[in-house]
């Protein structure tokens, strides 16, 4: 990707490069406030890489930062937002593993930058502004972005002491960031011999990122290293250079003023500059020691550049950072010395603290962890306990149902023993009846119409009793399907026993049929005995044919009686299977089966007669 040509230099790219904790944020806010630019906030800061929708247009954060107020950094990135995370083009390397990257480095990682670059001058120019880019991480590819991007270059030095003092004054309020940066600096790729060697010296002196008294001139000595060395190699690359390493005056903020509006048009107001010196977290543990080491790492030399030019840079940061230190110490000295004391302390106080509360934390975990354990046993009990009363309700709801069925078999049982002594008792008058009215008929020739009369009211009765034989089957049908539902829910061996009832319908639907015969021979009979005073003989014939025929009937009622006794014995097993189920039961179970077996004794003896 290209930066799109332009027939005038009105949308030609700002860049404003700087380290840490310079004012770089300040300065970048001054040109944002100007509504021809388009103003990017540190376009290699690693956050780029997880923004999102969702906090890309969050306020500025609380920490103490002392940026000046304003809208959200990165919303003038929100139109390169991708769809999950992240800016288009820019990738994590970009942060600090390219810190170094130049123009004759990786040719992949110069292509991508180049890219990403171009794509955020694009999209400015497309809105008709000035692109205004800002970075903390950016001096050491000046060279590298000017070749592929152009644009104008602005540097922004800080005091050293005075950065290095905001450095140390953001960990002692819990953030070791900036520390970080300078680890994470010279651990980047593309590094020359000399960065090498400070690599090598912090990674000998510090192992690891809890910082102690001591480190903290370790960290001051690669801090020095790095700065001194960017500000001596890149300078030549920028083209405007505002150093406030001193305090500017206003006439020094109208020359920079100035110096801006004769290489990029715009008018910038740096009337409201300031510089806060924040106090350290510690002071230097030896001076002395810090600038002979810094001294003993850069006489080494830097390869491109003039050792005599190198060295006066070297000994004119030094001097100054000496000097601005010193006069620090007379002022403040004391009282920092106090403070840091008082910080001894309170370190004390908190180590002692974090572990009362380590202790107390590990108590309490140890108190929870056997509440839980007594939680899952007591639920395991209950559970146990639960599924216990579940089946003890349920045993006793079959147990009631056992019982319910009993009831009813025994009664249902007992409604047909009662209806098969009616039938047998309406059998035997039948029977009399049928000799009452043969020895009539032999007395007397009058008594043909008697006969007659008697026959109607014998085919009454017997309609009567059809009607009674018809009740007893619907009886009998009724306790078949209530002994096939128990059948169905307890034992296949009801099965049989439902065939058998079902068989002694069978038989009894036979017998109303026979029945129903009889009935209409009767009526046949009747007739042919008005036809013809011979009908005499033949009633009597028919007479004797219609006793046959209930000698006939006798006979199939034994044979449902055979039925019924084989049925009993199905009922006997099934009653036995019932008494081991429920053998609480036993009394009733025999006393019904006792009067089962008197039942069936007494069909067998009305058979017999």
């Amino acid at each position: 990707m290209t930066v799109r040509e332009h027939n005038d230099e009105i949308f030609k790219p700002i860049f404003l490069h700087s380290s840490f904790r310079t004012g770089s944020t300040w300065l970048w806010s001054k040109f944002r406030e100007n509504s021809e630019c388009y103003c990017y906030y540190e376009i290699f800061n690693e956050i780029l890489e997880d923004i999102n929708f969702k906090n890309i247009l969050q306020s500025p954060s609380t920490w103490n930062s002392h940026h000046p107020a304003g809208a959200p950094y990165f919303s003038e990135f929100s139109p390169l937002l991708k769809k999950v995370k992240g800016i288009e083009g820019f990738d994590q390397e970009m942060a600090f593993s390219d810190f170094f990257l130049e123009l004759n480095g990786d040719r992949d990682r110069v292509n991508k930058t180049s890219a990403y670059l171009a794509s955020l001058v694009n999209l400015a120019q497309q809105n008709r502004r000035v692109p205004v880019l800002s970075c903390t991480r950016s001096i050491a590819r000046v060279e590298m972005i000017k070749s592929q991007i152009g644009g104008t270059h602005i540097f922004i030095k800080r005091s050293l002491l005075n950065q290095w003092f905001s450095y140390s004054n953001q960990s002692q309020n819990c953030n070791p960031y900036f520390f970080n940066t300078i680890l994470k600096t010279v651990n980047s790729k593309n590094q020359k011999d000399f960065l090498l060697n400070i690599r090598s010296f912090l990674a000998e002196n510090i192992s690891v990122e809890v910082y102690s008294k001591d480190d903290h001139d370790i960290l001051l000595i690669g801090f020095l290293c790095i700065h001194i060395y960017m500000n001596f190699r890149y300078k030549d690359h920028f083209d405007i250079k505002m150093d406030f390493s001193k305090s500017p005056s206003k006439s020094d903020l109208e020359i920079a003023e100035r110096m801006i509006m004769d290489h990029t048009s715009l008018k910038v107001d740096l009337s409201d500059y300031s510089d806060i010196i924040s106090a350290p977290q510690r002071l230097i543990g030896d001076i002395d020691r810090v600038v002979s080491m810094v001294r003993s790492l850069f006489a080494q030399g830097i390869d491109g550049t003039n050792d005599d030019m190198l060295r006066l840079a070297v000994d004119s940061e030094l001097a100054a950072f000496r000097e601005g230190y010193e006069q620090y110490r007379r002022i403040a000295g004391s009282a920092h010395l106090q403070l840091e004391m008082d910080d001894v302390a309170h370190r004390h106080l908190q180590e002692r603290f974090n572990a009362v509360t380590d202790e107390l934390n590990e108590t309490q975990s140890a108190a929870d962890r056997q509440a839980e354990e007594l939680a899952a046993r007591i639920k395991t009990a209950s559970d146990d306990l639960e599924n216990s009363v579940l089946r003890l309700q349920e045993a006793e709801r079959d147990l009631q149902a056992e019982r319910a069925l009993h009831q009813s078999l025994t009664d249902q049982l007992a409604q047909a023993m009662g209806r098969i002594e009616t039938l047998e008792q309406e059998l035997a008058q039948s029977r009399a009846y049928y000799g009452k009215l043969d020895r009539r008929y032999v007395e007397s020739e009058q008594g043909r119409i008697s006969v007659a009369a008697e026959m109607q009211a014998a085919q009454e009765k017997c309609a009567a009793l059809e009607h009674d034989v018809q009740q007893a089957a619907n009886r009998a049908r009724a306790l078949s399907e209530q002994l096939e539902a128990a059948e169905a829910d307890k034992q296949a061996h009801h099965q049989s026993l439902t065939g058998q009832l079902a068989q002694a319908m069978g038989r009894i639907e036979t017998l109303e049929q026979e029945l129903a015969q009889s009935r209409a021979y009767y009526g046949a009979l009747e007739r042919r005995y008005a036809e013809s005073e011979q009908g005499r003989i033949s009633v009597a014939a028919k007479m004797q044919a219609a006793l046959e025929r209930c000698s006939a009937l006798e006979h199939d009622v034994q044979q449902a009686n055979h039925a019924l006794e084989q049925q009993r014995g199905e009922m006997h097993q099934a009653l036995a299977e019932i008494e081991f189920i429920s053998s609480g039961r036993a009394e009733e179970y025999d006393a019904f089966d006792r009067r089962w077996s008197t039942m069936m004794n007494r069909i067998n003896n009305n058979s017999s007669k």
